[in-house]
């Protein structure tokens, strides 16, 4: 099948994970961003400049009728040439009259996989584009959008990729063995969720890039390592610790993040916040382990640390759940099989 995956391209990134799978599935893949390529994932593309620019770039695309043309104009070439038979757009890049002029030239179907918390929504472009479905990682999503656009709103979580969240060989362990590890951009509410871990005797590593000037890190500051960790050094970090914490942001209201899946896959052990979603995904306390507030966290941060071979065996069930159910080419397979042969998706 030819395909076109319009997203952002760089380092683990959604739409990366997504081509590389489809290409790998056998499908004819085009890669198209609505955005200037980024560089690779590091401090210095996260430099003040690079942020400048990246910004300046991102509004003039979303906000100009002269670039939104200019980058239509180029999707439609694309589309005449290549002839696709889908589209999947990873976000919600286009504006709704930008859809009605794709329909109108071309029977490719088209759809969006929104892989973000509804925090994220911004201007909500497809409540009023014409997408043949729309899928999201948060049942809460799925419910109150069917609520007024029933037919077109489908569950579809996020998952991993088995062909690059893997440990490479030659690892400096050393570098990643701790305690407890977490991975993520330094938002304040990881900031402040950390915080309260800061007067345990725990070694603690979170591998992310550093945290704005703005935000106050304080007693978690220690924690942070200043450098993100990707594909197979992700898998690493999350190896290489006896607990990986996974603490969802608070918009996540019933579904949960990608790293959700990614540590599962990747075999290690988890510690994740509970969500009402969370059971249709992983048997709790035997595929992965929830917790409901800081004192339960804690208890079994100090429960799982002294028992090695219970860790070893959830991870080593939820690494087999998610290869089974959570994979890109999983997901990608019920997305297609959805979009041309009308199949119900992915049920919650």
């Amino acid at each position: 099948m030819k395909i076109i995956v319009f997203g952002e391209f760089y380092e683990d990134s959604f739409a990366s994970h997504i081509s590389m799978t489809l290409g790998n599935m056998g499908h004819q893949v085009e890669n198209l961003s609505p955005f200037k390529a980024r560089g690779k994932n590091n401090i210095i593309s996260k430099s003040s400049i690079f942020k400048i620019i990246s910004v300046l770039n991102r509004q003039f695309v979303e906000s100009t009728r002269l670039a939104r043309n200019f980058f239509l104009k180029r999707l439609l070439k694309n589309i005449k040439i290549m002839d696709p038979q889908l589209i999947i757009c990873c976000y919600d890049y286009l504006w709704s009259e930008e859809i009605r002029k794709i329909k109108e030239t071309s029977d490719t179907k088209i759809i969006l996989w929104y892989p973000d918390a509804l925090s994220n929504f911004g201007r909500a472009h497809f409540m009023n584009s014409d997408y043949d479905y729309l899928f999201f990682k948060d049942p809460y999503i799925v419910k109150r959008l069917r609520l007024v656009i029933d037919n077109k709103v489908f569950y579809l979580p996020e998952c991993f990729n088995p062909l690059t969240h893997v440990e490479s060989k030659g690892v400096d362990e050393k570098k990643f063995m701790c305690d407890i590890c977490s991975a993520g951009n330094m938002h304040s509410y990881r900031v402040a969720f950390f915080k309260n871990l800061s007067d345990q005797d725990l070694d603690i590593k979170i591998w992310g890039l550093p945290a704005p000037t703005w935000l106050n890190a304080s007693e978690a500051d220690k924690f942070f390592t200043k450098e993100p960790v990707y594909n197979h050094e992700k898998a690493s970090a999350f190896l290489n610790s006896k607990i990986v914490i996974n603490n969802l942001h608070y918009a996540e209201i019933e579904g949960v993040n990608v790293r959700t899946f990614e540590i599962a896959g990747i075999g290690a052990f988890q510690i994740v916040d509970w969500r009402s979603g969370l059971g249709d995904l992983f048997v709790p306390g035997e595929e992965i382990e929830t917790f409901r507030n800081m004192n339960e966290l804690k208890e079994k941060i100090d429960y799982y640390l002294k028992n090695e071979a219970l860790r070893n065996n959830i991870a080593d069930n939820g690494k087999k759940r998610a290869y089974e159910d959570h994979t890109y080419e999983k997901r990608l397979s019920l997305l297609i099989d959805k979009e041309f042969n009308q199949s119900q998706g992915y049920n919650f």
